[in-house]
């Protein structure tokens, strides 16, 4: 399995059952915490699988620390003793380690004391190090799968990956009855800046526009290159003035940035579609922002529009067009 969430849920199951223990998690590492991913069992939890505790703290950060398992068949005995369960009576952590790499650590929890043994050990620590490599596997395949997703010239998302994502998050704006919005943006006159100062320059250009526009939006909303000099940025949660006052906020940004090597300005144009206003399908949506692209450019450029003609057209024109 490949699947990082289903390879840890199903590990939880495998192993509860296999060693007959009350409960069985598996915490990986993320910075300075670990973060519970799985769980399965009988006991009740303490914590929320997503929950994150100090990595350095515990019986398990011990167990992280020196690198061993580490039992302890009394947790009452244990002074900085880290209640996951409700009924936790003994306790075994089990690094998990992979081509010298610590991942994270396999626990077990008993509702009774004296339940792990020394003999326990080797079969559990075998079963340790399936996990830790079949959890290695999954975080190289995730990584590829967001390589797959991720420009190369920009570091921000592609096409591919905005294609994914305006399905969910107009699902989820169907769901919530929240609204979302698409903003398509494109440099102006991208042709005659690479003419005049080169194809080095228009590429760092593109990288710090993406930039610009990463450190601007919140951490729920989007940014793609959709290709060449065009971007596509997905709102989520938002309402159709926000929308609009954001791609005026990008448009500002981008017109008063001092581009190193480029002595006159850069700017950009912006269409700015919302769901359910200017359509409730991927199609309706691009194709409406498209068409405020397009009213934007054919204003003057430099500015920000809506589709005309569509129900509830708003125009943003804001700026001097060049």
């Amino acid at each position: 399995m490949l699947d990082i969430k289903n390879l840890l849920s199903k590990a939880c199951e495998k192993i509860q059952m296999a060693f007959q223990v009350s409960h069985v998690s598996i915490f990986l590492k993320d910075d300075e915490d670990l973060v519970l991913r799985a769980h399965h069992g009988e006991l009740t939890p303490r914590i929320e699988e997503g929950g994150r505790l100090p990595s350095g703290q515990g019986l398990m950060g011990r167990a992280l620390s020196e690198s061993k398992t580490l039992i302890e068949n009394d947790i009452t005995t244990v002074p900085d003793y880290i209640a996951i369960y409700i009924e936790t009576g003994s306790r075994m952590c089990i690094p998990l380690i992979s081509f010298g790499q610590t991942l994270g650590v396999l626990v077990l929890d008993s509702d009774l004391t004296g339940s792990f043994s020394i003999g326990e050990m080797q079969s559990l620590e075998s079963v340790a190090d399936i996990c830790a490599t079949a959890v290695q596997n999954a975080h190289y395949v995730e990584r590829v799968k967001q390589l797959a997703y991720l420009d190369c010239l920009t570091g921000i998302f592609n096409r591919r990956f905005f294609e994914l994502r305006i399905e969910e998050e107009m699902e989820r704006a169907r769901r919530f009855n929240s609204g979302m919005a698409v903003i398509m943006v494109d440099i102006d006159q991208f042709k005659r800046l690479n003419d005049e100062f080169g194809h080095l320059l228009g590429d760092e250009v593109l990288r710090q526009v993406s930039s610009i526009f990463s450190q601007q939006l919140r951490k729920i909303d989007v940014v793609c290159r959709y290709g060449g000099e065009e971007f596509a940025i997905l709102l989520s949660q938002t309402t159709h003035q926000h929308a609009l006052g954001v791609a005026e906020k990008l448009r500002r940004m981008v017109d008063t940035w001092q581009f190193p090597g480029v002595p006159r300005s850069v700017t950009i144009s912006a269409g700015v579609a919302t769901c359910p206003d200017h359509g409730t399908t991927r199609d309706e949506l691009v194709k409406a922002a498209d068409a405020g692209l397009y009213a934007a450019k054919q204003a003057g450029r430099n500015c920000v529009r809506v589709a005309p003609g569509l129900e509830k057209e708003v125009a943003a024109t804001i700026g001097q067009s060049l």
